[in-house]
């Protein structure tokens, strides 16, 4: 075992809360999740500090339920999601925030990147870590352990707290692994879907290219024998078709590009959605080419292969 902390809830769980820079709380808030956590709760996430520092242990206070919830505490960490998003523009560190009063808490560090509470929120990557032990009967406890060793501990584990304490009862011990597994569970299926409808329209297209070059065979029978009669060889005949073939395939991935720049640019203004990245159009080009290249290839071979004295006698 390497590192553990008390906490309130671990990444892809947890709560939220409004943070602003101004103590009136009649300014807007910037949503965040929200983590207490003990003294090892950076390590123990395993997170990387961009820039600024660690809690001092000082810093550190005890939350009782009904208690002392309302204490403002001394210093936060956020990541630098929330950060960017708090002060636009801006250093942050040692830049004050308000959390549901009038008494301001010191951002002391920054977290390069953590995943936040909910995989469906705009503001996933927002979260701010509190310097705050949970007390009370109940406890959430997060555990980082050696590489490959995590399975064989969790028995040792729940042995050891209740050594420690006949009367604990530990419940809902999971791996981060089932965690995430939970929360991006409906992500993967949609994946799987669009892996299966892209591959069924791949494989749409490949039969539409093959069955629309077959036809243009079939209806230049008398034309590829004249061409063959006139000395053209069986590959003459193949490139032939082939390059027209090409030829159809540019003109339709400039159209299907323009029409997709197009598309993206109205999303864009209208919807607030991100910007296509070039790299995937250049993607989509440079495999429409050899999908389509390959669908005409076994009719343009089937031309090829026509005799000329068959062909010459086709009307």
């Amino acid at each position: 075992m390497l590192h553990a902390t008390v906490t309130s809830a671990v990444p892809l769980s947890g709560s939220s809360t409004g943070l602003r820079i101004e103590p009136d709380k009649e300014k807007p808030t910037v949503g965040t999740a929200v983590y207490r956590m003990g003294e090892d709760g950076i390590k123990t996430l395993g997170v990387n500090l961009e820039r600024g520092r660690n809690f001092y242990t000082e810093e550190f206070t005890t939350h009782v339920p009904g208690e002392n919830a309302a204490q403002t505490p001394a210093s936060f960490i956020v990541t630098h999601a929330l950060a960017k998003e708090l002060y636009p523009g801006e250093d942050p560190l040692g830049k004050p925030i308000y959390w549901g009063s009038f008494e301001p808490s010191t951002i002391v560090g920054i977290i390069e990147h953590m995943h936040g509470a909910w995989v469906g929120w705009s503001g996933f990557e927002r979260n701010v870590i509190v310097p705050r032990r949970q007390a009370g009967k109940t406890a959430r406890h997060m555990i980082r352990t050696e590489p490959g060793e995590r399975d064989g501990l969790v028995p040792v584990i729940e042995a050891k707290l209740a050594e420690l304490d006949p009367n604990r009862v530990s419940r809902n011990v999971q791996t981060h692994t089932t965690i995430m597994n939970r929360a991006y569970e409906v992500d993967a299926v949609m994946a799987w879907i669009l892996v299966a409808v892209v591959g069924l329209l791949v494989g749409l297209t490949v039969l539409v290219t093959a069955g629309l070059a077959s036809y243009f065979v079939s209806q230049r029978t008398k034309q590829i024998g004249t061409r063959r009669a006139l000395g053209a060889t069986r590959w003459d005949v193949v490139r032939y078709f082939m390059t027209e073939n090409w030829i159809i395939t540019t003109f339709s991935v400039v159209l299907g590009v323009l029409m997709t720049v197009a598309v993206s640019y109205v999303l864009e203004t209208n919807f607030s959605l991100p910007h296509l990245p070039t790299r995937y159009i250049v993607a989509c080009v440079l495999g429409a080419w050899p999908i389509s290249l390959v669908a005409s290839f076994l009719p343009a071979r089937r031309a090829g292969m026509i005799p000329p004295a068959v062909a010459t006698r086709t009307v």
